[in-house]
């Protein structure tokens, strides 16, 4: 039994050491635990993030809260804005395509300008205003297509605002812009071509009778102010101005808050509208002329909210 015990305690140290000297490392446990994502950069998350982690990466550069400048490392992640499902995403991207690579650039970035032509036609509203007003308005060399394009939206986007722009964008490439609007005068009675070359040429072009009887592409309104306490006797007097201008289709009212009210006169017939243009000298003496705009549904929007407000 000695014997046995000795060559236990003798062997059982040669048998550790050999385990030892064979054995393999344990492998680590597996775990389906998320492993915490690697934070994106700015320019990464313009990129590769969602739509809210977009909208936040976008928002972040509009309250200037990046490091540096925006140069062209951000032009991908623009890019990937611009088709983002969110209009508002979109939105923004126009917006800072515009400021950050056309805007005081002697030559458009032409990543930008191609993008910010295709938003130009967004769905969104506010889209293509941003693509219109920040963009495609600041070329400073616009390219006849371009040009044309330009023609072609003021045609169809009457926001306050975004169409005076246009219009003063395209009064340095007149030649260009009046052939093009010529040419679709002859193709058909468009009368928001009418309207434009009107604007823009400050005159009427040739066989303007056609189009002065048409209804205009968008009702106007004009804006007035008036000295009298008693706005709706100046209401009253707006209205025998227009009669005595022979409209016939018009709507005058009094509009807006206490102490900021104000007169508004809506037309309907291109004939009419230039005839309200051509006689504002001589308005009552208790009226002034503002302004004018485009009744557009949104503006239109606006106002009936202010109407509400007033019932209220």
């Amino acid at each position: 039994m000695n014997n046995r015990l000795a060559a236990i305690c003798l062997t059982a140290p040669l048998l550790i050491s050999l385990c030892s000297a064979h054995a393999q490392p344990v492998p680590a446990a597996t775990t389906n635990a998320v492993t915490k994502p690697h934070k994106l950069s700015i320019q990464g998350a313009l990129t590769f993030g969602p739509t809210p982690m977009k909208m936040h990466a976008l928002s972040t550069i509009t309250q200037h809260r990046i490091k540096g400048a925006v140069d062209e490392t951000y032009l991908p992640g623009f890019k990937a804005c611009a088709e983002d499902t969110s209009p508002a995403v979109r939105s923004l991207a126009a917006k800072m395509l515009g400021e950050y690579y056309i805007q005081n650039q002697p030559a458009p970035n032409p990543e930008a300008l191609q993008t910010l032509e295709k938003l130009a036609s967004d769905p969104s509203a506010d889209v293509r205003y941003n693509a219109l007003f920040s963009g495609l308005t600041e070329v400073v060399q616009k390219s006849d297509n371009l040009v044309k394009q330009l023609v072609d939206a003021a045609a169809v986007n009457r926001e306050e605002g975004l169409y005076a722009k246009i219009i003063e964008s395209l009064s340095k490439n007149k030649d260009t812009a009046s052939a093009y609007i010529e040419e679709q005068l002859k193709t058909g009675t468009s009368i928001a071509y009418y309207e434009i070359y009107t604007d823009l040429m400050k005159k009427k072009p040739a066989d303007s009778e056609q189009y002065r009887d048409l209804p205009s592409s968008q009702p106007q309104l004009f804006v007035f102010t008036t000295g009298k306490a008693d706005k709706e006797l100046s209401a009253v007097n707006l209205k025998k101005w227009v009669e005595n201008l022979g409209i016939q289709s018009s709507h005058v009212e009094v509009s807006g808050y206490a102490g900021q009210r104000v007169l508004l006169l809506t037309t309907y017939i291109t004939r009419d509208n230039e005839k309200v243009l051509d006689n504002l000298s001589g308005l009552p003496a208790d009226i002034s002329y503002m302004s004018k705009f485009w009744l557009t549904p949104k503006l239109a929007t606006d106002i009936e909210m202010v109407r509400k407000r007033e019932a209220r």
